[in-house]
């Protein structure tokens, strides 16, 4: 008679083990996957597009971004027979940092005025935030009173 007894109280408590070990889901979801995860191991975390859509935006320049002036490294006159003068050309632009796209250069010509010769041509190429200092220039002025000036003509992609 306790055989009989113990039995019941054996399949009772294997019952009672198989029905708090299974999962039970409410009635207002009806499949898995539209549940929201609740669970750290499921949750997956946020990660960032790469897609073409979201790179930077780069400008293209125009010759009124940028301004060039000169900074005289020497001068040497001769009374009335003028002057001698080294300068070196300097860039200021007026874009943010970052504005032009690292992966193109830029030709930004600019003519110096004031030279008695005529005017002087010259180039100096700008990539991303960077550009290339170009070699000082020199020049003869008519008189000491003669001030070199520049002018900025054009900016092209090479």
């Amino acid at each position: 008679m306790n055989r009989i007894r113990a039995l019941p109280a054996a399949v009772l408590a294997a019952g009672l083990l198989a029905a708090c070990s299974s999962t039970v889901t409410p009635k207002h979801i009806t499949s898995p996957s539209s549940a929201p995860s609740t669970t750290a191991a499921t949750t997956q975390p946020p990660t960032l597009e790469t897609s073409s859509d979201t790179a930077p935006a780069y400008v293209t320049p125009t010759k009124g971004d940028f301004e060039v002036t000169l900074k005289v490294l020497s001068k040497e006159c001769f009374g009335d027979a003028g002057c001698n003068l080294t300068y070196r050309a300097k860039l200021s632009q007026s874009l943010p940092t970052g504005a032009l796209d690292p992966d193109i250069t830029y030709d930004l010509t600019y003519v110096v005025h004031g030279d008695e010769s005529g005017p002087q041509t010259e180039t100096m190429y700008i990539t991303g935030d960077q550009y290339e200092q170009p070699s000082e220039g020199l020049a003869q002025t008519p008189s000491s009173g003669t001030r070199l000036t520049v002018t900025v003509t054009k900016i092209e992609a090479e």
